[in-house]
């Protein structure tokens, strides 16, 4: 799977209200909130490996509808993952 972009993301800690474990270490699907608006996603961790509550990580990331995604980010766009609740904030590193 080819990443879209690379991201620079802050999982939240347990006590901030991130996840309470980690991340699986291949990848990590989750909602991407840029603004107003919700994208699928996947972290693609294979290179990196699980991420923990409270770590930061610059990883690669694929969104299942690139094609709408891709025309509304740039490099530094801040951004939130969502997984039943927002569990970490970023920004975009660079597109692919």
């Amino acid at each position: 799977m080819n990443a879209d972009a690379v991201i620079n993301v802050e999982f939240f800690t347990t006590e901030e209200g991130g996840r309470t474990g980690r991340t699986p270490a291949d990848f990590f699907g989750c909602v991407f909130m840029l603004d107003d608006e919700n994208y699928d996603c996947r972290l693609l961790l294979g290179e990196y490996g699980a991420i923990s509550p409270g770590d930061k990580a610059k990883v690669p990331i694929k969104f299942l509808n690139s094609e709408i995604v891709m025309g509304k980010i740039k490099e530094g766009v801040e951004f939130n993952l969502w997984d039943g609740k927002i569990i970490a904030r970023g920004i975009v590193d660079s597109l692919s």
